[in-house]
């Protein structure tokens, strides 16, 4: 009798070490499931950082982070999400400054069309200027805020780059030098376009 419950005391004790290493091996399994996720997830982002212009880009980004949701690893998915939020918000900008700068091309191209066509200034005349020259105004306004929002995320990616390279290869990451070339190009077509204003203004 005592042999008989010795076994089976023995019999769960086995078992339930199995569950406990299973436990492990299964919490070791979703750890680099995770990481694995992440890195794949921060490299595609990367990527479309470093070829903006595509909106069809932001929609791997908004699968990722409702992904990311269901991450076991708190800190981990914390870290990613803080990333892809700031590569989508950079993607959002680029695309929308690249709208406006069109629309602020086609507004200051109507403007010039309209002021060479001096004869006959009537009321009628002036009033189309004056409307032109609001929309000329307006869609530089517009412009400038999405080029100064793109710099200042830009400016600040490094944050977020700093708490997700403590899990992932900083090769999954946009690098310093990329990143410093997009916001020097974002501010220089912040005054480009600022300068294309003021000579619009002078139109008479």
């Amino acid at each position: 009798m005592k042999l008989r419950v010795r076994t089976v005391a023995l019999a769960a004790l086995a078992v339930a070490l199995l569950a406990v290493a299973g436990a492990a091996l299964q919490r070791e399994a979703n750890r680099r499931s995770e990481l694995q996720a992440a890195r794949t997830a921060a490299s595609a982002a990367t990527a479309s950082l470093l070829a903006p212009g595509q909106r069809s880009a932001l929609e791997p980004i908004e699968e990722s982070l409702r992904r990311v949701q269901a991450w076991r690893n708190a800190e981990l998915a914390e870290a990613t999400e803080h990333y892809l939020l700031g590569a989508r918000e950079i993607l959002r900008r680029r695309l929308e400054a690249d709208r406006r700068a069109e629309r602020a091309a086609a507004a200051r191209a109507a403007l010039e069309a309209h002021m060479r066509r001096a004869g006959g200034r009537d009321g009628r005349w002036i009033r189309t200027a004056a409307e032109l020259k609001r929309t000329v105004e307006h869609e530089h306004f517009e412009l400038r805020v999405q080029l100064e929002a793109l710099a200042t995320l830009l400016e600040t990616l490094p944050e977020a780059q700093k708490r997700l390279v403590a899990h992932v290869d900083a090769a999954a990451l946009l690098d310093e030098p990329a990143r410093r070339e997009a916001h020097r190009q974002a501010l220089a077509e912040a005054s480009r376009a600022a300068a294309e204003l003021q000579k619009a203004r002078t139109l008479r």
